[in-house]
């Protein structure tokens, strides 16, 4: 009966996606295959605060942050949930938390202190191997070398799960954070 009566025809009738909704491209560097994580798509800026907070805390508090039987929800802190717990030798030999395990507000300023220009510890597999982060000296800085997976003790960082590691791009971003001193900003 529509058509009977000559009304026009619509093709379609939804409105463009928000921009915040539109899908964007994995960060890539030389065409290399990466994840897709969602439409934020937003690589850290070469600062310590952002790269703690979308690297170190997504990836690296697994096995490095405090001992968490549970799921602790806590939405006015970084994630919501606290991570944590999966590795007590990995925690010993670098706590990349804060003073209040509960709390993960200062947790990126705390934990500076246990990368900036310290020795691996004697608690890990690279006792006296090396540096974790050498300020202005990515290439010697081991904690680029485990990300890389060129490191000459202990296992690459995070440890991979499948064939699932750090992207280039947000490694380039951490050896521009340390080329540049390594700051606590």
């Amino acid at each position: 009966n529509w058509l009977a009566c000559a009304a026009p025809v619509v093709a379609r009738t939804e409105f463009p996606p928000r921009e915040e909704l539109e899908l964007t491209p994995c960060p890539t560097i030389d065409g290399e295959t990466c994840v897709y994580s969602g439409p934020q798509g937003v690589l850290p800026e070469p600062m310590w605060s952002s790269i703690y907070a979308s690297l170190i805390f997504i990836e690296c508090l697994i096995c490095h942050g405090p001992a968490n039987s549970n799921v602790d929800q806590n939405p006015n802190n970084l994630g919501g949930a606290i991570p944590g717990g999966a590795n007590s030798q990995a925690l010993d030999a670098l706590n990349l938390s804060g003073a209040d395990p509960m709390d993960t507000s200062n947790w990126a300023s705390d934990s500076h202190l246990a990368v900036f220009n310290v020795l691996a510890s004697a608690a890990g597999e690279c006792e006296g191997q090396g540096t974790v982060v050498l300020p202005n000296d990515s290439t010697n800085s081991l904690m680029i070398q485990k990300l890389r997976a060129i490191q000459t003790c202990g296992s690459e960082m995070p440890i991979a799960v499948g064939n699932q590691t750090i992207s280039d791009a947000v490694i380039q971003i951490v050896e521009e954070w340390i080329d540049m001193g390594a700051l606590n900003n």
